[in-house]
């Protein structure tokens, strides 16, 4: 992810505030996420006006010698945070293909470290 994207919530994410945590409502695919701390400070600064690589530099002040490790972690979240669609220019991945046979869509499963897939219900 280029250092000088402007990452922005999506129009339809409501948020509440708890401490350190956010919970996010999306609106479009009515889904709630709780977000832990990294996540919500990066989340937070999705204004459209503070580019990521000035937010790595505000973490990174409070530990200077990680910065690296610190840039990756934000790009990760920001990643995850588009792939949940809760923001601009950073979009979910496509759903599954159908489910050869009976046509239904399959998603995968809880990762425990191997792919399996779960037949959807709805």
């Amino acid at each position: 992810m280029p250092a000088g994207v402007l990452p922005r919530w999506h129009d339809g994410v409501e948020v509440a505030e708890f401490e350190t945590e956010l919970v996010v409502l999306e609106t479009r695919s009515r889904q709630v996420h709780l977000l832990g701390p990294l996540a919500s400070l990066v989340f937070d600064a999705c204004d459209g006006s503070t580019r990521v690589d000035e937010l790595v530099d505000e973490i990174a002040e409070w530990r200077p010698d990680e910065r690296d490790s610190i840039a990756g972690a934000v790009t990760a979240t920001l990643l995850e945070l588009g792939g949940l669609g809760l923001l601009e220019g950073i979009e979910p991945a496509p759903p599954p293909p159908p489910c050869v046979g009976c046509g239904r869509v399959v998603e995968p499963a809880a990762s425990r470290g191997h792919r399996f897939w779960r037949r959807r219900t709805d």
